[in-house]
Order: C-alpha cells, then sequence, then structure tokens
C-alpha cells in the first residue's frame, strides 16, 4: 500500500513540474541592460494605478521585450507587489548614469501586448 501511495504521490509531482515547465517556456523573461534613457510616472488621469504606472526607457535598446505592440518601454504598476523597489532602482540607476539590467515579461492588455518588468539590477 505505501508504494502506491508513494507512486501516486510522485506522479502527481511529476505532472505539476511538467505544467510549471510548459507555463514558464510560454511566458520566459527577456533580459536586456542599457542606461536609463527616461522614465516616467503616470498619475491617475491616465487611469493609474494600473496603467503602466512606471515607465522606463533604455539608451541603445530599441525592444526591452520583442514582441511587444511597442517595446521601446517597460512598465511596472503601482499595485504590483515590486513597484517601489523598481522605482527606487530605477532613479538611482539614472541619476548615477549606471546601467540596469531589466527582466521583463510580455503581458497582454487589451487588443495588444507590453513588456511588464519582473526584476531591475543595477550593474557595475
Amino acid at each position: 500500500m505505501k508504494q502506491v501511495k508513494t507512486a501516486r504521490w510522485m506522479s502527481v509531482f511529476a505532472l505539476a513540474c511538467g505544467t510549471l515547465a510548459l507555463s514558464g517556456s510560454a511566458h520566459a523573461n527577456t533580459e536586456v541592460t542599457g542606461t536609463v534613457q527616461a522614465f516616467e510616472s503616470v498619475s491617475s488621469y491616465a487611469s493609474a494605478p494600473g496603467n503602466g504606472d512606471l515607465r522606463v526607457w533604455l539608451n541603445g535598446v530599441p525592444a526591452i521585450c520583442p514582441g511587444a505592440t511597442d517595446g521601446s518601454w517597460g512598465f511596472v504598476n503601482a499595485n504590483d507587489a515590486n513597484f517601489k523597489g523598481i522605482m527606487t532602482t530605477v532613479a538611482l540607476a539614472f541619476s548615477m548614469g549606471k546601467s540596469i539590467l531589466i527582466g521583463s515579461q510580455l503581458q497582454a492588455i487589451g487588443t495588444g501586448s507590453y513588456c511588464g518588468i519582473n526584476y531591475v539590477r543595477i550593474m557595475g
């Protein structure tokens, strides 16, 4: 009986891992590095929060995530858990002239897709 329970548990675990692997590959992160060209904080007149509240452009990076409707910028929303950390890191890198690495992912919004920023890291 114990072998049956173990085998059942292992097959459930394998199925879960396979599902996670498939979902991860369908929405893979894109990483790009560059200096911050500009960033803007969108206010409530532009439907904030939740409408690309912080938008970031990088110098020399034509697409933060390829395949987006407008891939030239990435965003994070004020209601995202990491909003304050990303905003602080972007502002600090901009003021210091440092490069940042942006990890982003395509997000379907309305009839298009845009680059949702998942994480940032100051380089060098």
